[in-house]
């Protein structure tokens, strides 16, 4: 990718944080320590769309003033590829349920991307304190840097195991053999909230890795963060993650190609006795 036309994002990255900022007060307003989720499920997704609605309508407004001529994706979890041209990839609420069940473990998620690649990402997580920024061929701004661990024993690891969001059993299957191939050889693996915040927390150095099966968009604006802070991004297999790839690493530089070995065993073909 040609980063040298990306000037005009340094210009457009503030108005963009700006936009963010702002849509998430409507979030910050309203929550507290004492919030508890409703006791079913189609009460918690009622209060899911209650959230997302008036956040995203705001950031659909602003964004698209900001930038005329990109398309809109609000759906997170979507698994076909973005077509060609510009589109916002947006998660209004990324840890929705953390923030119903009174949770300080969310965030509001913005991605420009472009042909299918992230040019621009921002990543706001009000209860934490952090804005997560990135401009492709422009660096990543969190406060940190990537971890210089080389080893995986010592690794501070995350991943998602929850329910495939696209309802892909296999996924999930997978998630649960990743932890046991890998637990048991790093220091210790956690799933520490949105998947938008553990990835923008390998690029800020306070996380080793993250990994997570299935194909969802939401990981663009992570995986952006990761490459310009100068972490690696990769699938579980270590060939290079776009948006069609079904599984997703993030690692330190130093750790990934152990990520990888250990992660190998998941997809590997089972063993026959003779």
């Amino acid at each position: 990718m040609d980063t040298r036309t990306n000037a005009d994002l340094l210009v457009l990255l503030p108005h963009v944080v700006d936009a963010v900022t702002t849509a998430a007060t409507h979030l910050t307003s309203n929550f507290s320590p004492d919030l508890r989720s409703p006791a079913t499920r189609d009460g918690i997704i009622a209060g899911f769309a209650a959230l997302d609605t008036p956040v995203e309508e705001h950031l659909r407004r602003e964004l698209t003033r900001l930038r005329p001529t990109a398309g809109w994706d609000g759906d997170e979890f979507g698994t076909a590829p973005l077509p060609p041209g510009e589109f916002w990839v947006v998660d209004p609420v990324d840890g929705v349920v953390h923030y119903t069940h009174g949770l300080p473990y969310w965030s509001v998620s913005v991605a420009l991307v472009r042909d299918g690649v992230p040019v621009l990402a921002v990543v706001h997580a009000p209860p934490l304190g952090r804005t997560y920024t990135a401009v492709a061929g422009h660096g990543a701004t969190v406060d940190g840097a990537p971890s210089a661990k080389t080893e995986p024993g010592a690794a501070l690891s995350a991943t998602s195991l929850g329910s495939d969001p696209a309802g892909d059993p296999e996924s999930t299957r997978r998630a649960g053999l990743s932890l046991a191939a890998v637990a048991p050889h790093v220091l210790v693996v956690r799933n520490l909230g949105p998947t938008s915040v553990q990835v923008a927390d390998v690029a800020a150095g306070r996380l080793d890795a993250f990994w997570l099966y299935g194909r969802t968009r939401d990981l663009l604006t992570g995986a952006l963060l990761v490459r310009e802070a100068g972490g690696t991004v990769t699938d579980t297999a270590g060939r290079p993650w776009t948006d069609r790839s079904d599984s997703f690493l993030a690692t330190a530089p130093g750790l990934h190609q152990g990520f990888v070995s250990l992660l190998s065993t998941v997809d590997a073909p089972p063993t026959t006795s003779a």
